[in-house]
């Protein structure tokens, strides 16, 4: 029996369809006596990452905000089968304000949810190590290598300020987020900052509308608001997490990366609202 039928098996489901192959892990739509629902099944038997994300959105059930989990193993999540599109198939159809304003919105009541303090979550602060570690190799533009650098400076001053750390759901940006309903939480502990930072990088297909400085700016002092933290704050955090981004599709050593650009635009936006 392989893993897929095995966890069908411990479910008591039935395929339906493959809905999507992601780098980590597999996501079936699937048929159990209870009614419709979604398994994912993580490739390398373990959720890596989103170890803690099962354990947060249990937690954040009462918010009403987060995908209902009916079941869980170390290689597989069984959750509910939300109907509704993407909020980033909004951003895409021309409608990014719309977006931001309803991924917002979410954040907000998400963090209105209490959670307790000893959930198993993995600290954002650990999760910068590969930023701090990251090298240019020779060849990487002049430019990208101090955008990095400065992306790394950042990180430091954020996380030197020993801000309060709240559980976070990780990877909040619009494309996880179905019907208004978040998923795919990776679960992590750090500064409220760090939650909407990466919908800054987000969504995939706005290119380039999301790196125009206006839009930048609207976006930072959007976020920053939901998160009731200073629009520099949020800019940094912004500039920290596409470093971070960069750093994880790296590896040790980078030569050039698609962020590049923005990761430019969030900087001199960042520069801009400091000076204010």
């Amino acid at each position: 029996m392989d893993r897929l039928e095995a966890a069908l098996a411990a479910c008591d489901a039935r395929p339906v369809r493959v809905i999507a192959t992601t780098a980590i892990a597999g996501v079936h739509d699937v048929r159990t006596p209870a009614g419709p629902a979604v398994l994912k099944l993580y490739h390398h038997g373990h959720s890596g990452n989103e170890a803690g994300g099962v354990a947060l959105m249990r937690a954040w059930a009462g918010s009403g905000a987060v995908v209902r989990i009916h079941a869980s193993a170390p290689d597989w999540v069984l959750m509910e089968r939300l109907d509704g599109p993407l909020l980033g198939d909004l951003a895409r159809a021309g409608q990014l304000e719309a977006a931001d304003d309803a991924l917002a919105a979410l954040a907000q009541r998400l963090h209105a949810c209490p959670v307790p303090e000893d959930l198993p979550l993995a600290r954002v602060a650990d999760w910068f190590g590969a930023l701090f570690a990251l090298r240019c190799a020779p060849d990487c533009p002049a430019e990208l290598c101090h955008n990095l650098q400065r992306a790394a400076e950042a990180a430091r001053e954020l996380l030197r300020r020993g801000l309060p750390e709240v559980a976070l759901h990780g990877d909040l940006h619009h494309d996880n987020v179905v019907g208004g309903i978040a998923i795919d939480a990776k679960g992590v502990r750090g500064p409220s900052g760090f939650e909407l930072a990466n919908a800054l990088r987000n969504p995939k297909g706005c290119a380039p509308e999301i790196g125009r400085p206006e839009v930048i700016r609207r976006r930072v002092q959007l976020f920053a608001a939901a998160m009731g933290l200073p629009p520099k704050d949020m800019a940094l955090w912004g500039v920290a997490k596409c470093g971070l981004s960069i750093a994880w599709r790296a590896g040790k050593t980078v030569r050039d990366d698609p962020d590049a650009a923005l990761l430019a635009a969030l900087l001199q936006v960042s520069d801009q609202i400091a000076g204010q």
